[in-house]
């Protein structure tokens, strides 16, 4: 006979946990701002237009440049120095080697341009 006592209601208070957390962290990261925007002076409908603008704001990216990348380093050989009946089976230059786009660099709107412009209102 085993020992262990399993509660049904575990499994409907751990489901319940985890939808408060899924719930309550947005709406208390969002109360959290709108507190502090009040506090500034903001009446309710501009601080409802920039929450919605930030979490809007936070889909869309501009991109500023792209960084070209390096000039291609010759690579290092692996694996077996002297030719052998392996060399066909394991050569590295079978596959090719992906090539480098370089490195987009972009700002976020609802990140950077919204706290930028609001800070600037100050």
């Amino acid at each position: 006979m085993s020992r262990f006592v399993f509660s049904p209601l575990s499994v409907w208070l751990l489901l319940g946990l985890i939808l408060l957390i899924v719930v309550g962290l947005p709406l208390l990261f969002l109360g959290v701002i709108g507190a502090a925007l009040s506090h500034l002076g903001f009446s309710f409908w501009v601080i409802v237009g920039l929450l919605i603008l930030i979490v809007v704001g936070s889909f869309v990216n501009i991109p500023l440049y792209t960084m070209k990348p390096k000039e291609e380093r010759a690579r290092k050989p692996s694996g077996q120095y002297a030719p052998s009946m392996y060399d066909t089976m394991y050569r590295t230059d079978r596959w090719p080697v992906e090539e480098q786009r370089g490195m987009d660099i972009s700002v976020n709107v609802g990140g950077a341009v919204v706290p930028v412009r609001l800070t600037e209102f100050f």
